[in-house]
């Protein structure tokens, strides 16, 4: 945490930092509202992206909260509906809903966009 801490003084523009440390507190298993609090000062300096959304929703799915992190990853392809990494999140977290439907819709998509074809 105190190389982030240093980077963050040395170039507060490299808004990665903030996901940085989003990542770190929740590895370290930190309260959820530290890491989204971490979550939310990227946003507030990126605006709406589809990496850190993804990410979000992938803390959200390791964390067991399977709807949430959909809501994430939903939000994520909303932004940019190519975006693989939602797809895969997507993929998990129908594998955890037991949606088939939804995880065969998502796996075609996934397939598509990194050419692997059935």
């Amino acid at each position: 945490n105190r190389a982030f801490s240093h980077a963050a003084l040395s170039e507060p523009e490299f808004h990665g930092i903030f996901l940085g440390f989003a990542n770190a507190a929740h590895i370290r298993g930190d309260e959820l509202v530290l890491v989204e609090r971490r979550i939310d000062r990227t946003a507030v300096a990126i605006g709406a992206d589809a990496r850190l959304i993804t990410d979000h929703g992938r803390i959200l799915c390791e964390r067991r909260m399977p709807e949430n992190a959909n809501v994430k990853f939903e939000e994520a392809l909303a932004i940019n509906p190519d975006y693989i990494p939602a797809h895969v999140g997507m993929v998990r977290i129908a594998q955890d809903l037991s949606d088939k439907p939804l995880e065969e819709k998502h796996q075609k998509l996934q397939d598509t966009l990194t050419g692997k074809t059935q």
